[in-house]
């Protein structure tokens, strides 16, 4: 006896093997769960020793795949200029990056506070930027791969090791006076801690498609944030 099946059948047929499909081949954030939102950001879990929960996107972004917004390290707000000339940290008389006014050897902050923490002015106070010691628990407890978009960019997916919940990360590059550099195969993402051998940089988040570290970078450059609940 042969069966027929109708085109509605064939096409849901279709439907459901293309989801199946696109659930095992391509990550996503929530691995088919429920999306979880504060203030209407999402977060995904990633079973980490912490309990630290990191947003799905970027500040800024409407997706995970998009860049969202540059920032430089302590400023609130995105511009179309990162150097020095406007620099909110900067000191007018002593035009030098080793003597910004704030967050310096002097005044001993090696964390950013929350009024100058982008992700709790743009997100609300539930919301900060991630410490290096949060970034290089990430690393540790992910697995990682980098993947390709049609115009040859790179995202680098991590894969908790502990729950199988993933997180993805989009290079944007950085910005650098007026310009964007590498973007497509690099990205960089801000913590919130100051690198106090040299405090003109800070801590961030780097991956390229060889790759992933956390390393100093210039204060006045512009990169992304990607958030973590308090």
């Amino acid at each position: 006896m042969k069966i027929k099946f109708k085109k509605s059948d064939l096409y849901y047929l279709m439907a459901v093997l293309a989801l199946i499909i696109y659930k095992h081949v391509l990550p996503s954030d929530h691995s088919g769960k429920d999306v979880t939102k504060v203030n209407n950001h999402a977060y995904v879990d990633l079973g980490l020793p912490s309990g630290t929960k990191w947003a799905t996107a970027n500040v800024g972004a409407k997706k995970n795949t998009d860049g969202g917004y540059n920032f430089a390290w302590g400023e609130v707000r995105d511009k179309a200029l990162y150097d020095m000339s406007n620099y909110i940290w900067r000191n007018n008389y002593v035009f030098s990056q080793e003597t910004c006014i704030k967050y310096n050897k002097d005044d001993n902050k090696t964390e950013l506070e929350a009024r100058d923490d982008a992700a709790s002015v743009r997100w609300g106070t539930e919301w900060r930027m991630p410490t290096k010691e949060e970034f290089e628990e990430l690393i540790d407890n992910c697995d990682w791969e980098i993947q390709y978009n049609k115009y040859n960019y790179i995202f680098l997916v991590g894969r908790s090791k502990t729950n199988g919940e993933a997180i993805t990360f989009p290079a944007c590059g950085f910005m650098s006076g007026y310009d964007t550099s590498l973007y497509g195969q690099y990205g960089g993402y801000w913590s919130s801690t100051l690198f106090q051998e040299h405090t003109s940089d800070a801590y961030i988040f780097s991956f390229d498609s060889k790759s992933i570290s956390c390393v100093n970078n210039n204060r006045c450059e512009g990169l992304k944030i990607r958030p973590v609940l308090r």
